[in-house]
């Protein structure tokens, strides 16, 4: 049975978004490699992960030292054999006015979002060829509407979203499937966070999204697990929008 376990690798897998999917997908037979920057939330994210019937791996370091890109490959090639899926899930927020985001800022929102990812993927590359993988990179609704104080963060994920259709269409060759994630706004740690912050207001948020409530980590899981499945075998290319209904919004209240 555990011989039969698929393998991911579900970057920023420590909390939020990530942990729900790594559980998620240990719920659903799959072998997790757990990543994060906090040795504690990793462990307990880990225990989540064999509780829900999956095996684990963790590492432990930042998307954007290329060491981590390499370790992520490494331990999960070394713990269970093969590499079927990705989850570039690892990212950080950024809320500034575009005349107050220095250098130091771009490069790191951008290797956060974009060359981090582009590390793992080139890492993993032959093996994901190998098993006919798939790929999911998490962006947001700030890579298809302009919000307030994010041109940054918006920029990369943008760029999260360009890959995704420029992968998916030189791997389909390969039987490699390559989709994102868009979330609205969903209740993580980091969120809650900025709501506390004032970065967020909540009650706008609210009346912005046609569902009338924020989104959960496991709603954002559930697609990843499915855009990860064969029920998802001719979806390439693509960026799911899962955000409540925010992005088709008119202004009909």
């Amino acid at each position: 049975m555990t011989a039969e376990r698929k393998a991911v690798i579900v970057t920023g897998s420590s909390s939020g978004i990530g942990r729900a999917t790594a559980a998620e997908l240990a719920r659903s037979g799959w072998n997790v490699t757990v990543h994060g920057l906090d040795e504690a939330e990793c462990s307990a994210a880990s225990a989540e992960v064999i509780s829900n019937g999956g095996r684990a791996v963790v590492v432990v370091g930042d998307i954007r030292e290329a060491s981590t890109a390499a370790a992520l490959v490494d331990a999960t090639l070394t713990g269970f054999g093969r590499i079927d899926g990705i989850v570039n899930n690892a990212g950080v927020g950024m809320t500034k006015p575009f005349g107050e985001i220095g250098d130091a800022d771009w490069e790191s929102i951008l290797q956060m979002h974009l060359v981090g990812p582009t590390r793992v993927l080139r890492n993993a590359e032959a093996e994901l060829r190998r098993r006919r993988g798939s790929v999911v990179n998490v962006s947001s609704l700030a890579s298809l509407r302009a919000l307030s104080g994010r041109s940054g963060y918006g920029a990369a994920k943008a760029a999260v979203d360009g890959l995704t259709r420029q992968l998916a269409a030189e791997w389909a060759e390969h039987g490699v499937r390559v989709n994102s994630i868009a979330p609205g706004t969903i209740l993580t740690p980091l969120v809650e966070r900025n709501f506390e912050l004032g970065l967020l207001d909540r009650e706008r948020v609210l009346e912005r999204t046609p569902l009338g409530r924020l989104g959960a980590p496991s709603e954002i899981a559930r697609v990843a697990r499915f855009l990860l499945s064969d029920d998802a075998s001719y979806i390439t290319g693509q960026t799911i929008n899962v955000d409540g209904g925010w992005s088709i919004w008119g202004g009909w209240k």
